[in-house]
C-alpha cells in the first residue's frame, strides 16, 4: 500500500515522514527527488538556466533553489513550466520506489498530491494539518522568508477545507511533538491492520 502524505507548506509533513520513517516503513519525499534531479541531471540543469539565466544560479554554479522558489512563485506561466519539467521524473521515481517495496506499506511525501493531481499514484492519502497562522509562523522561521513570500506560496496551494474534504486519514499537528508522534503511531497500527486484513 502506497501512502501519500500531504499538506500545505510548513504544516509538519517531514517531521511526520521522519516519525514513520523511525518506526521501520520505507519513505521518501517528492521535495528529496526534485533537489537531486536539480543537482544531478544535466539536462534539467541547462533548461532551468536555458529558462532563467545565470541568475538561478549560485557562486558554485548551482541552482539556487531559494531563488528558483522565488522567480516560481511570482509568475504561475513560470511555475507550470518548471512543474512540466520535473513531474515526470518524480512521478517516475515515485512508482518505482513503489513497486520495488517490500514492506506492509510505505509513505511518499507529496506537498502538491491533490494540486498536480497525483492521486492515482497512491492507493490512500494521509493529510498533516495545521492552521494557517502556524504555517506562517513556522515557514518564516524555518526558511527566513517574509510573510509576504509564504502567503504567495499558500495562494498556489490548496485550502485546509479544500484539502480535509478529499483525504481518508488525518494528523493535526497543532501540540507538542509528542502528540504528533502518538497520532504517527496510531495511523501505523490502523495501516498494518488494513495490510493484513
Amino acid at each position: 500500500m502506497i501512502v501519500g502524505l500531504t499538506g500545505g507548506i510548513a504544516s509538519g509533513k517531514t517531521t511526520v515522514q521522519q516519525m514513520f520513517t523511525k518506526l521501520g516503513i520505507p519513505t521518501i519525499s517528492a521535495d528529496a527527488i526534485s533537489k537531486n534531479l536539480l543537482e544531478t541531471n544535466p539536462n534539467i540543469y541547462q533548461a532551468i538556466v536555458a529558462k532563467f539565466g545565470n541568475s538561478c544560479l549560485t557562486q558554485n554554479n548551482e541552482i539556487d533553489r531559494k531563488e528558483l522558489r522565488r522567480k516560481i512563485f511570482n509568475s504561475t506561466s513560470d511555475r507550470i513550466w518548471l512543474e512540466n519539467l520535473l513531474h515526470p521524473f518524480i512521478k517516475q521515481k515515485i512508482q518505482e520506489f513503489g513497486n520495488n517495496n517490500e514492506a506492509d506499506y510505505c509513505i511518499v511525501e507529496i506537498p502538491l498530491l491533490y494540486e498536480v493531481n497525483w492521486t492515482d499514484s497512491v492507493d490512500r492519502a494521509l493529510i498533516v494539518d495545521t492552521t494557517e497562522d502556524l504555517q506562517l509562523q513556522r515557514a518564516t522561521a524555518r526558511d527566513n522568508a517574509d510573510a509576504a513570500e509564504i502567503k504567495k506560496i499558500l495562494s498556489t496551494q490548496l485550502t485546509r477545507e479544500q484539502r480535509l474534504q478529499q483525504a481518508a486519514d488525518f494528523i493535526y499537528n497543532d501540540g507538542d511533538l509528542q502528540h504528533l508522534e502518538q497520532q504517527v503511531f496510531n495511523m501505523h497500527q490502523k495501516y498494518l491492520s488494513f495490510c493484513k486484513a
